[in-house]
């Protein structure tokens, strides 16, 4: 935007300006605007066909060499954008595939973690009732000890009731006879 200012305060510093002398020649003096209306000099001729403020640049005409080239360029031209377009066809195709490709992987994605979820809840529900079987046994386990301490208590018990009925029964006196040991 800085630039574009600068350009266009040139323009206008300039157009107000007199143009400088040329080499040889004096510059004259301005005259003082006197109160009538200034008559157009006939020696300022900018903006005519003699000195114009536009200048017009006619294109040289070309040779049959130059003409030659540029119908040659023109083809080159022309096939390297059909080999372009062509490129850019293929590279839609291969956009396309690899869209599908996504698509086909964002399905595949999606139905694993599905199946990995009910693979965590099945190994929560398994390690759950694992817990409940190792407590079942544990519980188990303590009554186990619990019966062969009370059976441990019991065959003395019996050993006892047996070791005195055994003594009771030697203390008696035989009734058919003589015991013969």
């Amino acid at each position: 935007m800085l630039p574009a200012l600068l350009i266009v305060a040139l323009l206008v510093q300039s157009s107000s300006q007199p143009p400088s002398p040329r080499r040889g020649e004096a510059r004259q003096p301005q005259q003082s605007q006197s109160g009538s209306a200034k008559k157009p000099s006939s020696a300022d001729q900018r903006g005519t066909e003699k000195s114009p403020l536009v200048i017009k640049q006619v294109p040289t005409p070309k040779t049959d060499a130059e003409a030659a080239q540029e119908a040659k360029d023109r083809e080159e031209k022309t096939a390297n954008e059909r080999e372009l377009v062509r490129f850019t066809g293929w590279l839609v195709v291969a956009t396309l595939i690899l869209a599908v490709v996504g698509l086909f992987q964002l399905f595949v994605f999606g139905d694993q973690a599905r199946q990995l979820r009910k693979t965590v809840k099945a190994a929560a529900e398994q390690s759950e009732a694992m817990e409940r079987s190792i407590a079942e046994a544990t519980r188990l386990a303590s009554a186990m000890e619990v019966v062969s301490k009370e059976i441990a208590i019991s065959s003395k018990a019996a050993i006892a009731s047996v070791s005195a009925i055994n003594q009771q029964m030697r203390d008696l006196p035989p009734v058919f006879g003589p015991v013969i040991s």
